[in-house]
């Protein structure tokens, strides 16, 4: 295959996907990836402020902090979902709070798993890039509000609990008794053979 071969070739796959671009030229395409790790944080801030609402409601109903901990490990290998069934069964939350975070849910799935494949021609073009961005801009902004929402439940299950609690969850964390980091640090009990 010569050199006009491969250029006429790529003119039939552009053509084909409907590429208005050159692959070389989705270099720019810098903000749409910015724009796409934005709505991705933010999709994980919602999970953060979901396993937060667990976490304290549980400690709230027990006043054991080791109620933390174990919350923490449990949770730390399940999904979105997993952990929105955890709080359903244990705490009948309302109907319209499980709506809101299965819609985050699916939008969260649907960036990670399926957002490039689905979207590949668009990326290629200045215009489809531009709804991209718009899109993922949206898609933000429904998962700030919805970790602010349930960000607000924390607040007042927090007056419910020991006055101390976060003093505690300072002094427990500095001294390694507990692992809000997601790390394994071990005890001093641990057998590091």
């Amino acid at each position: 295959m010569d050199a006009d071969d491969l250029d006429e070739l790529k003119e039939q796959l552009a053509s084909l996907f409907e590429i208005d671009e050159t692959p070389e030229s989705f270099a720019h395409g810098g903000e749409l990836l910015k724009t796409y790790g934005e709505a991705m944080l933010h999709a994980q801030l919602v999970e953060r402020s979901l396993t937060s609402l667990l976490v304290i409601r549980r400690f709230a109903e027990t006043g054991d902090i080791d109620t933390i901990d174990a919350t923490l490990s449990e949770i730390r290998r399940d999904s979105m979902g997993a952990v929105l069934q955890l709080l359903e069964r244990e705490f009948k939350i309302r109907k319209g709070t499980s709506k809101r975070y299965n819609n985050a849910t699916g939008r969260r799935n649907r960036l990670a798993h399926d957002f490039f494949v689905s979207n590949f021609r668009e990326m290629f073009s200045d215009h489809g890039r531009d709804a991209l961005i718009e899109q993922l801009r949206r898609d933000t902004e429904y998962f700030k509000g919805v970790a602010s929402y349930f960000d607000s439940l924390v607040g007042p299950m927090l007056l419910k609990t020991d006055p101390t609690f976060l003093e505690k969850v300072v002094r427990m964390y500095a001294s390694g008794e507990i692992d809000i980091d997601g790390n394994d640090t071990p005890n001093e009990d641990d057998d590091h053979a």
